[in-house]
This record gives structure tokens, C-alpha cells and sequence, in this order.
């Protein structure tokens, strides 16, 4: 008679499952940086090729689980560009083998980040701490793997892009990065332009204002259009960030549809954009760029030094 293990465990904020892919993501990334460096450019610029080809092919292929299947043709959606990490998946190879300096830089940057963010604050629906959703659900197991799967894959493959030396990071980019995500976030607009507006989806707005409107992030049908919160915050997480809402820029951030606060389409965003990359960006360059970045340290340090030292004479 055969063992019938019960695998009732599911994916909850803070315990063993919501930690293991972040732990086999790091053991990974760490593994294939060792082939990477081992084995030279040629190897890397084939395990990259192929794990972004991957993801590629897993983005495109989703529909075909049993989470999405069971709603098509309606769900079919989901392998066009709805968020920012569907438009990296899709644009990611080509950026690879086509791409300039400035975007093979946003591969590391925007992968990292995005895949790092997927998997610890906005694991959702996969994470949920009223989740009662187990493994025993082959649904929801085979869902959570791809989940994960794909957004582990978008951290992995510029990491080793970098350390086997195919891309040089240069800090001094850092400024485009911003405007690469808007870029990306556009794409999601225009997705949503489309299947609203165009196709007539049933899961996206068929207007721009109302009160099922593209651009109303209260709207029911807001959600699907909005999950990269190109309108703004939805109302799911007004709690949390509402306390920002009084410091955006009026009409350039901000603006009321009645008694409605609603944000600028993409333009909300640039500010919160560029503190994110003025906080994180060095600290994610370092590791590739150290000696550009000490070297630059030391240059600014001398000049300010220079100048007190001819005041102080004065």
C-alpha cells in the first residue's frame, strides 16, 4: 500500500515557505556566480541566454496551468504586459543580446529589484496571511512553483551577466533608471488602453474617467490595469501609504475627481523614483562598481577638502 504524505502547508507572510525561495534564490545566485566565474564569458553568456529565455517561455506559457486555464479565454490576458515584471520577462532577452549599456544596467537593477520586491512584500495572491489555500491544492502548488520560479529567474540572470564579466555596470547610468521604468510602466498603460478600450475585456476599464474608469484607482475593474500602481496606490493600500498622499505635488502628482484623490498616470511615480535610486542605486552598484565608485568618493572628498583648506588661507 503506498504512503500518501500530507503536504497541507501553504505559503503565509513570515513562515518556512514565504523564506524558502528567498534562501534558494540566494543559494542560486551564489552557485551559478561560481560557474560563472569558473568557467568563463562564453558559459555565462549561455546560462543567461537561456535562464531569460526561460522566463520568456514561462511568462507566454502560464495560461496553460491550471490556475489560468480554467478561465480562459478571459484569462488569456495574463501573457500580455499587465505589470512591469511581465514587460522585463518579455523584453529581457532581447535586451540581452540587442540591448546598450544603459538597459543591460536596467536588466540588473530592475530584475533584482523586482524580483527581490515580488517575493517579500508583494507575493500576492500566492501570500496571504488569511491564506487557506495548501499544496494539497495542485492548483495553487503548481502556481506558487511558476510564481516564484519566474521572479527568481529575473534576479539570477543579471547577477551572473556581472560577474562573468558579458555586461560592465557603470554607476554613472543611474540617472536613466527611472526613466527606463517609466518606459516599462507605460507599456502596462498601453495594455491596459488596449484591452479596455479596444478589445472590450471584461477584466479591464472601457473608459478613462467614471467610476469604472481606466484612470480611477477606485474603480472596480481598476485592479487588473493597475497592479504596477501606474494610476497610483490602489485603495487596498491607502492605509499604508496615505500618510505620503499630503506631500505630492498638486496636478503634477495628484489630482481630485470630485472627492476622489487620483494620481497623474506614470508621472506620480518619477519623484518616489528617483529618491528609490538615490537610496539604493550605489549601494546596488557597489559590488560591480566599487573602484568607480571609491575612486569618485575620493575625487568629491579632495575637492571639498581643496575648498576648506583655500577658505581657511583666506
Amino acid at each position: 500500500m503506498p504512503v500518501v504524505l500530507d503536504f497541507a502547508l501553504n505559503v503565509q507572510y513570515g513562515n518556512f515557505f514565504y523564506f524558502l525561495p528567498l534562501v534558494l534564490t540566494v543559494l542560486f545566485t551564489v552557485i551559478g556566480s561560481i560557474l560563472c566565474v569558473k568557467l568563463g564569458q562564453k558559459f555565462t553568456k549561455i546560462l543567461v541566454s537561456v535562464t531569460l529565455w526561460i522566463s520568456f517561455a514561462i511568462h507566454f506559457l502560464m495560461v496553460f496551468t491550471p490556475y489560468y486555464w480554467q478561465g480562459v479565454p478571459d484569462s488569456a490576458v495574463v501573457i500580455a504586459l499587465p505589470n512591469v515584471c511581465a514587460v522585463y520577462v518579455v523584453i529581457a532577452p532581447f535586451v540581452f543580446h540587442f540591448g546598450n549599456a544603459y538597459w543591460k544596467d536596467y536588466l540588473y537593477y530592475g530584475g533584482v529589484l523586482a524580483g527581490l520586491l515580488a517575493m517579500v512584500v508583494f507575493p500576492t495572491p500566492i501570500v496571504s496571511a488569511e491564506s487557506t489555500k495548501t499544496f494539497a491544492d495542485t492548483t495553487y502548488l503548481i502556481e506558487t512553483i511558476r510564481y516564484y520560479l519566474v521572479h527568481a529567474l529575473i534576479v539570477f540572470a543579471p547577477v551572473w551577466m556581472l560577474v562573468g564579466k558579458v555586461h560592465t555596470l557603470n554607476y554613472r547610468r543611474l540617472w536613466a533608471v527611472p526613466l527606463m521604468f517609466t518606459a516599462l510602466l507605460t507599456v502596462t498603460v498601453l495594455n491596459g488602453m488596449f484591452f479596455g478600450m479596444v478589445v472590450k475585456h471584461p477584466w479591464f476599464p472601457h473608459e478613462f474617467i467614471g467610476p469604472d474608469g481606466l484612470f480611477n484607482r477606485y474603480g472596480p475593474h481598476n485592479g487588473t490595469a493597475n497592479q504596477s500602481m501606474a494610476y497610483g496606490p490602489g485603495p487596498d493600500k491607502d492605509a499604508a501609504l496615505s500618510w505620503l498622499y499630503p506631500y505630492t505635488i498638486p496636478y503634477l502628482q495628484t489630482y481630485y475627481y470630485g472627492d476622489q484623490l487620483l494620481f497623474v498616470p506614470v508621472i506620480w511615480v518619477m519623484p518616489y523614483l528617483y529618491l528609490g535610486v538615490a537610496l539604493m542605486g550605489i549601494p546596488l552598484a557597489l559590488p560591480f562598481d566599487y573602484r568607480r565608485i571609491g575612486g569618485d568618493f575620493a575625487s568629491f572628498g579632495r575637492k571639498v577638502g581643496s575648498l576648506f583648506r583655500k577658505k581657511e588661507k583666506e
